[in-house]
Protein backbone atom coordinates (compact mmCIF):
# COMPACT_ATOMS: atom_id res chain seq x y z
CA UNK A 1 0.00 0.00 0.00
CA UNK A 2 3.22 2.55 0.34
CA UNK A 3 4.50 1.74 -2.68
CA UNK A 4 0.95 2.63 -4.47
CA UNK A 5 0.33 6.02 -2.13
CA UNK A 6 4.51 6.93 -2.89
CA UNK A 7 3.44 6.37 -6.92
CA UNK A 8 0.46 7.74 -6.32
CA UNK A 9 2.62 10.99 -4.96
CA UNK A 10 5.27 10.89 -7.66
CA UNK A 11 2.35 11.09 -10.45
CA UNK A 12 1.42 14.73 -12.01
CA UNK A 13 -1.67 13.02 -13.67
CA UNK A 14 -2.99 11.83 -10.02
CA UNK A 15 -4.88 13.96 -7.61
CA UNK A 16 -3.80 14.22 -4.38
CA UNK A 17 -7.69 13.39 -3.21
CA UNK A 18 -6.63 9.89 -4.10
CA UNK A 19 -3.47 9.63 -2.32
CA UNK A 20 -5.07 10.91 0.89
CA UNK A 21 -7.71 8.71 0.56
CA UNK A 22 -5.36 5.88 0.55
CA UNK A 23 -3.50 7.26 3.18
CA UNK A 24 -6.30 7.55 5.76
CA UNK A 25 -7.41 3.94 5.36
CA UNK A 26 -3.47 3.10 5.87
CA UNK A 27 -3.65 5.21 9.30
CA UNK A 28 -6.91 3.48 10.19
CA UNK A 29 -5.23 0.28 9.31
CA UNK A 30 -1.75 1.23 11.57
CA UNK A 31 -4.29 2.77 14.22
CA UNK A 32 -2.62 6.00 14.03
CA UNK A 33 -4.26 8.49 15.32
CA UNK A 34 -2.10 11.43 14.40
CA UNK A 35 -2.06 10.70 11.03
CA UNK A 36 -5.69 10.26 10.90
CA UNK A 37 -6.34 13.40 11.96
CA UNK A 38 -3.62 14.91 9.95
CA UNK A 39 -4.91 13.63 6.80
CA UNK A 40 -8.88 14.01 7.57
CA UNK A 41 -7.61 17.70 8.01
CA UNK A 42 -6.15 17.44 4.93
CA UNK A 43 -8.91 16.39 2.75
CA UNK A 44 -11.70 18.48 4.48
CA UNK A 45 -9.83 21.54 5.65
CA UNK A 46 -8.57 22.98 8.38
CA UNK A 47 -10.97 25.01 10.85
CA UNK A 48 -10.46 28.41 12.61
CA UNK A 49 -9.77 26.93 15.33
CA UNK A 50 -7.09 24.16 14.14
CA UNK A 51 -3.66 25.34 14.32
CA UNK A 52 -2.05 25.43 10.90
CA UNK A 53 0.78 23.59 9.69
CA UNK A 54 3.85 25.52 8.59
CA UNK A 55 3.39 24.89 4.54
CA UNK A 56 -0.43 25.95 4.65
CA UNK A 57 0.39 29.89 5.16
CA UNK A 58 1.72 31.49 1.95
CA UNK A 59 2.48 35.17 1.44
CA UNK A 60 0.26 38.06 0.39
CA UNK A 61 0.47 40.69 -1.15
CA UNK A 62 -2.31 43.57 0.37
CA UNK A 63 -3.75 45.85 -1.93
CA UNK A 64 -6.91 48.12 -2.29
CA UNK A 65 -8.73 50.61 -4.30
CA UNK A 66 -9.21 54.27 -3.12
CA UNK A 67 -11.76 56.33 -3.42
CA UNK A 68 -11.54 60.38 -2.79
CA UNK A 69 -14.27 62.10 -4.96
CA UNK A 70 -13.97 61.40 -8.38
CA UNK A 71 -10.54 60.17 -7.85
CA UNK A 72 -9.97 56.60 -8.08
CA UNK A 73 -7.16 54.73 -7.51
CA UNK A 74 -6.90 50.78 -8.03
CA UNK A 75 -4.66 48.13 -6.94
CA UNK A 76 -2.63 50.65 -4.06
CA UNK A 77 -0.48 48.82 -1.33
CA UNK A 78 -2.17 48.64 1.77
CA UNK A 79 0.06 51.02 4.15
CA UNK A 80 1.27 48.09 7.24
CA UNK A 81 4.35 50.06 8.01
CA UNK A 82 2.05 52.22 10.54
CA UNK A 83 0.75 49.01 12.35
CA UNK A 84 2.24 48.08 15.52
CA UNK A 85 0.45 44.82 16.00
CA UNK A 86 2.20 42.03 14.64
CA UNK A 87 -0.65 39.50 14.05
CA UNK A 88 -2.62 42.59 12.43
CA UNK A 89 0.17 43.26 10.34
CA UNK A 90 0.48 39.18 9.58
CA UNK A 91 -3.17 39.25 8.80
CA UNK A 92 -2.02 41.74 5.72
CA UNK A 93 1.11 39.75 4.56
CA UNK A 94 -0.01 36.33 5.17
CA UNK A 95 -2.80 34.16 3.27
CA UNK A 96 -4.12 31.07 5.31
CA UNK A 97 -4.80 28.09 3.10
CA UNK A 98 -7.71 26.21 5.14
CA UNK A 99 -9.28 24.91 2.19
CA UNK A 100 -9.82 21.26 1.19
CA UNK A 101 -6.77 19.92 -0.92
CA UNK A 102 -9.61 19.42 -3.43
CA UNK A 103 -10.59 22.84 -3.24
CA UNK A 104 -6.93 23.82 -3.41
CA UNK A 105 -6.29 21.44 -6.35
CA UNK A 106 -9.21 23.46 -8.49
CA UNK A 107 -7.91 27.02 -7.86
CA UNK A 108 -3.91 25.58 -9.50
CA UNK A 109 -6.50 23.99 -12.51
CA UNK A 110 -8.20 27.38 -12.99
CA UNK A 111 -7.06 29.05 -15.72
CA UNK A 112 -8.99 31.78 -15.72
CA UNK A 113 -8.13 33.51 -12.51
CA UNK A 114 -4.95 33.51 -10.96
CA UNK A 115 -5.44 35.41 -7.86
CA UNK A 116 -7.41 34.56 -4.16
CA UNK A 117 -8.70 37.37 -2.56
CA UNK A 118 -9.18 37.61 1.42
CA UNK A 119 -12.18 40.24 1.56
CA UNK A 120 -11.31 42.39 4.57
CA UNK A 121 -14.43 43.44 6.82
CA UNK A 122 -15.98 47.02 7.46
CA UNK A 123 -14.66 46.87 10.64
CA UNK A 124 -10.84 47.13 8.87
CA UNK A 125 -11.83 50.35 7.09
CA UNK A 126 -11.30 52.82 10.10
CA UNK A 127 -8.14 51.28 10.73
CA UNK A 128 -6.96 51.90 7.74
CA UNK A 129 -8.16 55.44 6.67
Amino acid sequence: MIQQIISDLTNDDKSLVSSLLKTKVFASRLKNKNLLEWVNKEINGYSMSDTLPEYRVGSATSSCTLRQGYALQENTPVPISFISDENLRNFFVQFEFRDSVKTLESYINNKDNDTLIKVLPIDFWALLT
